[in-house]
């Protein structure tokens, strides 16, 4: 098997990076930076996996593998609940367009459409897990790949 290319490291890398960032901002006063943070790391480690299945296979990257609502279609949703005269309300964004849609919302928070990314009540526990565990499988895979030759 040929050598890993470099770019799929320095997307690991990227992607371990966005999540030790987000985990050391405190919830819910950063939650906007976290939310930032994370959906980042999803889009590293979802390249970095399109990546290595490309070099195990010895094929070229496709190019919608950088398309970014391509990146959020195995994301777990990320939800939020708030109290809207006195009933909890909760908002899931789950699609990849909702997603990104968020990600644009939470990266200019002046943009954005609806009013409450700004609230607290955001559940990002799931995602942080998901995204932690596809870091150390994809680690994990890569290692084994790499023993093969």
């Amino acid at each position: 098997m040929k050598k890993i290319p470099s770019s799929i490291n320095a997307h690991l890398s990227r992607a371990q990076e966005r999540l030790d960032e987000a985990n050391r901002h405190p919830s819910p006063t950063s939650d906007l930076k976290c939310i930032a943070l994370l959906l980042e790391g999803w889009k590293s480690i979802a390249i970095a996996e399109e990546e290595v299945d490309a070099w195990v296979e010895q094929m070229p990257v496709s190019s919608s593998v950088y398309e970014d609502v391509h990146l959020f279609r195995t994301a777990p949703a990320i939800s939020q609940r708030s109290t809207v005269d006195g009933k909890i309300q909760e908002s899931t964004y789950s699609t990849g367009h909702d997603l990104l849609l968020l990600q644009t919302s939470v990266q200019d928070p002046s943009s954005a459409k609806d009013e409450s990314v700004h609230e607290r009540g955001w559940d990002l526990d799931a995602f942080r897990n998901e995204l932690g565990n596809k870091i150390k499988w994809t680690t994990m895979l890569i290692e084994q790949y790499k023993k093969l030759d």
